[in-house]
């Protein structure tokens, strides 16, 4: 299976984040709002009920404009799609590529440690690009697509996917799947 390259304005991946981490962020967002919404209607402005409230307003709005959904490689830079936003991220202005914190993984009663999604460092901050691990030929295609930039930013510095993961696009809608895009 090859992933997705979309070939409407030239050369370009999409990577995308799990369903699993989205919802989860959502659902963190909107269970410390209700209970600070509960406790605020329950109790009146107190200070606990609504720093409670602000809290989980303030996880909604990160989730809603910060959490990426996916990000897009092309030879120009990166650009990362939020629920409510979009932001472009020039090759010029990125120093290293990364990864985040290993999460644990529970498959076959093992604990095994997984690589994290991918990350870029701009600067001294760090934008999270996706956060599940990529499958190894989406590697092998962002390497391709970056040529000798992938090597300036550090890409090949990075834990390399094993063959054994699945493929970013698997549960997207078919428009995703590499055989429909070739007829788009």
């Amino acid at each position: 299976m090859s992933p997705h390259v979309d070939r409407t304005d030239g050369d370009s991946l999409t990577i995308h984040s799990s369903w699993r981490g989205i919802i989860t962020a959502l659902l963190a967002g909107v269970v410390v709002s209700v209970a600070g919404g509960l406790g605020v209607l329950n109790a009146g402005w107190r200070i606990v009920p609504s720093i409670i409230l602000i809290v989980g307003l303030v996880l909604l709005a990160i989730t809603m404009f910060d959490f990426p959904v996916s990000a897009r490689f092309d030879r120009r830079g990166v650009l990362r799609r939020m629920m409510l936003r979009s932001q472009y991220i020039s090759w010029d202005k990125a120093r290293q590529f990364t990864r985040t914190r290993p999460s644990l993984s529970f498959a076959k009663f093992e604990r095994n440690l997984v690589p994290g999604g991918l990350a870029l460092v701009v600067g001294r901050r760090k934008y999270l690009l996706v956060d599940q691990l990529e499958s190894s030929e989406e590697f092998d295609a962002l390497d391709e697509l970056l040529g000798d930039l992938g090597e300036d930013l550090g890409m090949f510095e990075m834990l390399r996917p094993g063959e054994s993961v699945a493929p970013t696009w698997l549960y997207r809608r078919r428009r995703w799947h590499p055989e429909s895009s070739r007829t788009r």
